[in-house]
């Protein structure tokens, strides 16, 4: 996972761990996925879209043979899932910078989005 912080001039927008993101480059658009090489980028106008994670509870299934064999066999399984749903967020211009798995966005919103 990435942390990533999205910021405006109006304050913090995410806040959060994410699995990827998409930018709108200034040299053309580009994906950042965890582990990702240091780098530092303009935006321009265009779509921000990220995928933050949310854990899922542990799920726990017994299964046992039918009663007309001999042998039972229950087996446990217990796996954490994380799920992923994208959210984008409109950009009129703006930076980013990747190091060491953090993300650090600062974005202009266009006009008609900023509160």
């Amino acid at each position: 996972m990435i942390e990533m912080k999205i910021l405006s001039p109006t304050g913090t927008i995410f806040d959060g761990a994410v699995a990827h993101a998409t930018f709108p480059g200034e040299a053309g658009s580009f994906a950042v996925y965890s582990l990702h090489a240091p780098l530092i980028s303009t935006l321009k106008r265009g779509e921000i879209v990220y995928f933050p994670a949310r854990a899922r509870a542990n799920a726990a299934t017994s299964a046992t043979a039918p009663a007309s064999t001999t042998a039972t066999t229950t087996t446990t399984v217990s796996a954490t899932a994380t799920a992923f749903e994208a959210q984008s967020i409109a950009i009129e211009s703006g930076f980013v910078e990747m190091l060491n798995n953090i993300l650090t966005v600062c974005i202009e919103q266009p006009k008609q989005l900023q509160p």
